[in-house]
């Protein structure tokens, strides 16, 4: 969805111009920006808790170019979403695909999370492995091979 079909869809339910809804998704948007790079975050019930954090600098490896370089801080910005949202929508997730709820992820790890992510997506995508291209290990070579072994 993007921002026109917002202000749209915004309008219709507001009963006010799209002009007027655009202006006022302009400043809201502005101005929790501003929030956010004077206060560092904030919380907006029912939706959820928007912050920032500077990624420090940190060593890397260029594949491409062959060396280690020094990848600068960097301010990143994050959204964590409220306890009641993310239930209605995992909730509504199980039940469109059939799925039974997912457990109780909130005590875990950030790498824990993104462990489990990770095996539940191999599982779900599983692919045969290909068959073995090895000659099996009681079958020696043929003669012309060893022939031309020695």
């Amino acid at each position: 969805m993007n921002h026109s079909e917002i202000v749209r869809i915004l309008s219709d339910r507001s009963g006010r111009t799209q002009k007027d809804v655009k202006q006022l998704l302009s400043g809201i948007v502005k101005s929790l920006g501003d929030i956010l790079g004077e206060y560092g975050g904030f919380t907006i019930p029912e939706l959820g808790t928007f912050g920032s954090h500077i990624r420090e600098e940190r060593k890397a490896y260029s594949i491409p170019d062959g060396r280690n370089m020094i990848i600068p801080p960097k301010r990143l910005v994050f959204f964590g979403p409220a306890a009641d949202l993310k239930d209605e929508y995992k909730d509504t997730a199980a039940e469109s695909t059939g799925a039974a709820p997912a457990a109780n992820t909130e005590e875990l790890s950030e790498h824990d999370k993104m462990k489990l992510e990770m095996e539940a997506e191999a599982a779900a995508t599983k692919q045969s492995k290909p068959p073995d291209t090895d000659p099996p290990a009681d079958q020696g070579l043929g003669d012309e091979q060893e022939e031309q072994l020695d």
